[in-house]
Parts: C-alpha cells; sequence; structure tokens
C-alpha cells in the first residue's frame, strides 16, 4: 500500500483551483473593491465603465426618468447600446445633450 505525501493530502483536503475568464477575474474584483469601499462608507465608484453608464447610474447622475431617456433614443437623439437587458450610453454624449437642453 502507497501512502501519499503530506503536500498532496493537504492539496486534495483544502484546495481546489477554479478556472474563470479574465473578464469574469476583473468583474468580481470590482465588486470586492465596491464592496470594501461600503463597507469603510466611501461612496463607490459610478463612473460607469470605460465612459459608459448604465441607465439605472445615469437616472442617478442626470436625474432623469425612465422615460426621458426612452424619448431621446425613440427619437434618434441618444445613441446607446444593450448587453442582455440593460441599456448603457456614453457618459459623454450624455453631457454634451443635457448641455444643450439648458
Amino acid at each position: 500500500m502507497s501512502k501519499k505525501s503530506n503536500s498532496q493530502e493537504d492539496l486534495n483536503q483544502d484546495d481546489s483551483f477554479v478556472l474563470i475568464s479574465s473578464n469574469s477575474l476583473k468583474r468580481l474584483e470590482e465588486k470586492i473593491d465596491s464592496i470594501c469601499q461600503h463597507l469603510n462608507g466611501e461612496k463607490p465608484n459610478s463612473n460607469g465603465i470605460n465612459g459608459f453608464l448604465s441607465e439605472k447610474q445615469a437616472m442617478e447622475q442626470f436625474k432623469r426618468s425612465h422615460t426621458w431617456f426612452w424619448t431621446k433614443r425613440k427619437a434618434g437623439v441618444l445613441q446607446f447600446s444593450k448587453v442582455g437587458k440593460t441599456i448603457y450610453y456614453q457618459q459623454e454624449q450624455l453631457f454634451k445633450l443635457i448641455e444643450s437642453e439648458n
């Protein structure tokens, strides 16, 4: 009967490996950072990703309703991207559009 080495026993008992994509790892790191900021009493970063804001973030930041965004999309004035069920807007374009209305 062969006996396993201690390091092999430890690996089999305590450690397991999981493969995840680099995108999933990045999202996980962002969520962990957000949780840490929240626990430290800091406001999480709401700048969006690469200059894009979700509609929810844009509604909060620009104090506009869902209907306002829908109307601008329908009129073709506001470009958007949709990923799954989430709509994203370019933050710079939103600034220009709101500035032009004022």
